[in-house]
């Protein structure tokens, strides 16, 4: 997956579980990592969640 992609996930996923924190980042990275099943690196998407979140 390319970044862009990541990022749109992320933003879906922080809509739908409702995540407005640093907080939350369990449960965005939980789901996102469920959708993309190993097709991205979990540190690129852990530092795009972050970004996001914080």
């Amino acid at each position: 997956m390319i970044r862009e992609e990541i990022e749109d996930l992320v933003e879906e996923v922080i809509q739908l579980v409702g995540a407005s924190s640093m907080a939350d980042i369990g449960k965005v990275i939980g789901e996102i990592m469920l959708r993309i099943k190993g097709r991205a690196d979990g540190r690129l998407v852990n530092q795009i969640v972050k970004d996001k979140l914080s």
